[in-house]
Parts: structure tokens; sequence; C-alpha cells
């Protein structure tokens, strides 16, 4: 059985509770090795401590559990879980799902699927390894899900799409592309963000496509992270639409992937990515093609095209490349323009030097 985790504390809260420990004379073990805690009634110059039990370095995520973990979490076959609720996130915690262990591992060959309406948090008290697949991105088509934490409310919506333009990418760390002309929406602002969140969504065709959702959020906190295999935190790609003269559905971004350890191993050939989903197709006469969700780091998902006349759906952001925008129709006065490109998520690292090896996309940061 996992053990029963704490609440969820803010960084005020933590150091707080630090302080009033070490006035105690009590002895705390640090998990936040180059967090500097810049507090007003705190030195600046030094780091911060958190309780015992209590982990999270970066992006304001502390989590504390009221005793270590006493078993294992080891993904021996294909499994899914579900953050919204129920085991195994712990129940007591409401902003995140928890999953803890001694030590974690995705075997070679197994695929961990995630989906659900929290970002998810993994802790190993000694190694984590993903040999096999974890895999929190948003798929329009098998295996469908929404990544867990997607559309963050924390997003800057773009316009609405009108007349017969094309839904707008959704923008998280690079922008989303605005629809196709005659009424395209326009992508919201990319983030720099302050906590854990999920990928953006993009936004729906005039009178069709349907945005695809961004990609899930997943922080990595143990002694030592080694990836041989791969993890997907892409968007979803927006779809086409069956009536003549409509728009096509914007993708939505890569989601974020955040790496907390003193060690972080990646080999060459490991695939880490978030990549953006393609926009979808508009219509002129035909059914416009769905946009393709990304399938690895190399690129972001192709736009829908070739089934009609209307445009075609824009190329979803990688690396750091912005989304591409939808294409107008053949004819911009009856067709429907094609849906942008979703952008790219966020990768980053604490405490950990920066691996210089792997396909990644983005860059690490």
């Amino acid at each position: 059985m996992w053990p029963r985790l704490g609440v969820l504390y803010d960084a005020p809260m933590v150091r707080a509770l630090a302080m009033i420990a070490l006035l105690a004379a009590c002895s705390f073990r640090s998990t936040a090795t180059g967090s500097t805690d810049t507090s007003p009634d705190a030195p600046s110059d030094t780091t911060e401590t958190l309780p015992p039990n209590c982990f999270g370095t970066g992006l304001d995520v502390r989590v504390c559990l009221s005793a270590p973990p006493s078993g294992d979490f080891h993904v021996t076959s294909n499994r899914t879980v579900d953050t919204t609720s129920g085991p195994p996130c712990d129940p007591d915690i409401t902003t995140y799902c928890v999953i803890a262990g001694t030590a974690i591992q995705i075997d070679q060959g197994r695929t961990l699927g995630v989906s659900g309406t929290r970002p998810l948090i993994l802790i190993s008290m000694g190694q984590l390894g993903i040999d096999g697949v974890l895999d929190v991105a948003s798929h329009l088509v098998t295996p469908q899900q929404v990544g867990p934490g997607a559309d963050s409310p924390l997003c800057h919506a773009g316009t609405v799409a009108a007349n017969r333009g094309g839904g707008s990418g959704g923008s998280l760390g690079t922008k989303g592309g605005n629809g196709g002309p005659a009424g395209g929406a326009m992508a919201g602002a990319t983030l720099v963000p302050a906590t854990l969140q999920g990928g953006c969504k993009g936004s729906d065709g005039a009178g069709g496509g349907q945005l695809g959702h961004g990609g899930g959020a997943v922080y990595l906190i143990a002694t030592s992270i080694s990836v041989n295999g791969s993890i997907n935190a892409s968007g979803e790609s927006g779809t086409g639409t069956a009536n003549d003269g409509r728009g096509g559905g914007g993708g939505g971004s890569g989601g974020m992937i955040v790496f907390d350890a003193p060690s972080l191993f990646v080999a060459p050939t490991a695939q880490i990515f978030a990549n953006g989903g393609g926009g979808g197709e508009g219509t002129g006469g035909n059914t416009g093609n769905d946009g393709i969700d990304p399938s690895g780091p190399s690129a972001g998902g192709a736009g829908g095209g070739g089934a009609s006349t209307g445009g075609d759906g824009g190329a979803g952001g990688f690396g750091t490349a912005d989304g591409g925008a939808g294409a107008p129709g053949a004819n911009v006065g009856t067709e429907g323009g094609g849906g942008g490109g979703g952008g790219a998520g966020i990768i980053k690292v604490f405490r950990a030097p920066i691996p210089s090896s792997g396909m990644v996309s983005p860059p690490f940061s």
C-alpha cells in the first residue's frame, strides 16, 4: 500500500516551517540544493531547507510526505493512470496527482499512459528509470487521451475565429500559429510559467473544426534519474470539418516536463519531447483532414491537408520554432481556412547539469 501523504505546501509556508523548526534546534534534511531563499526574514545567501520528507526545488512545487514510501512503483506491463482521482494518486493532495516510491521504474517495451485533470508528480527516494515510455501527451487518435493537467487556465487565449477562418494553435514555450485568413483566429502569447502546468489548447475553427488539447505536465523527483526510453508531453492535433466553407481547428501546444534530481542521465537514443499538434484542414466541398499528432522529437504534428480545396492546417511547433499558420482556401470567399499548429512546450532541469545527449524538443532549460 502507498503511504499516506501530507498536504501540499507552498514556498512561504515551507520557509516558515523550516525557520520554526530551526529555532527549536531540530535537524532538517535539505532537498532543495541550489534553491535560494530570498524572503525578507531569511539570509539571502542561504539555500532553502525543507522539512524532512518534503520534495521539490523549482516552480513552487513542494510536496511533503507524512512518512517515506515503503514500496516501489514498477511498471512491468502497459498500464494507465487517471490523475483526476483515485489510486495510485494520494487522496489528500488535491493540486497534483502524487505517486511516490522507494524506486520508480518503467520497463523497456512498457508504456505508462497518463491522463486526467491534474499534473502528475513522480517521487522516488532513489532511482527513477524510464526505459519504456512515459506518455503524458494529448492524443486525437489511439491511444486517445487528454494529458494530465492539460489546458491550463493560466494560458493566454487567442481570438475567436470568424467567417470561414481557422482556429489558432495553443501557445506555451513557443507561439501557436494563427488560423487561416478570412477571419482566422490569432494565437495567444507565450508564457514563462512560475508553476507546474499543462500545455495550452488551440481554438475551434469557425463553424466546424475542433481544437486540439495541450500536452500534459509531469514533474520527476529522485536522487538520480535515467532516461533510456521516451517521455512524450506533446499537444493534440486539431480536426478538420465536414461542413463546406468552415475553418479547421487549431492544434494544442506541447506541455511541460520537469526533472528535479542531483543526477540526470539521458541516453543518446532517448526521446524527450513536448511538441505542438498539427492544425486541421479547412473545407471546400469535401471534408477536411484532421491534423496529425506529434510522433517524435524531430517534428511537430503535421497539418491536415489534401482532402479538400480548403486551407491546409499549419504544422505544430518543435524545438524553438513557433507553430505554423493555417493556409487560406483556394477561394477565400467561399472556402475555410486551415487551423494553426500548436507551439512547443517546455522542458526544465533543476539541480542536475543539463544533459548534452538525447533527442530533446524543445531544448532543456
